[in-house]
């Protein structure tokens, strides 16, 4: 058994040990769940989730290189559209 401080805020370091046997890492997605006074963390399955601002500019070019270019092709679809 392994003692772990709980630091301000309620945050606790996993040991290098631990976590390597778990697979866990920085990151990682974990449950966490209390039952009859005992504490689990559970690794969770799948990847974890991507901030959201990991997808910022991804869909960089994709309309135009320039202001001008972007602001032609936006003018270009919305005259496409029925209305």
């Amino acid at each position: 058994m392994v003692e772990v401080w709980i630091r301000q805020r309620n945050q606790l370091t996993v040991p290098v040990d631990i976590a390597s046997e778990a697979g866990i890492g920085p990151g990682s997605l974990c449950h966490m769940d209390i039952v009859n006074g005992v504490i689990t963390l559970t690794p969770a399955e799948g990847p974890a989730p991507r901030a959201l601002d990991s997808y910022a500019g991804i869909a960089r070019g994709a309309w135009g290189r320039t202001a001008r270019e972007v602001e032609a092709s936006v003018m270009g679809d919305r005259d496409a559209w029925q209305r």
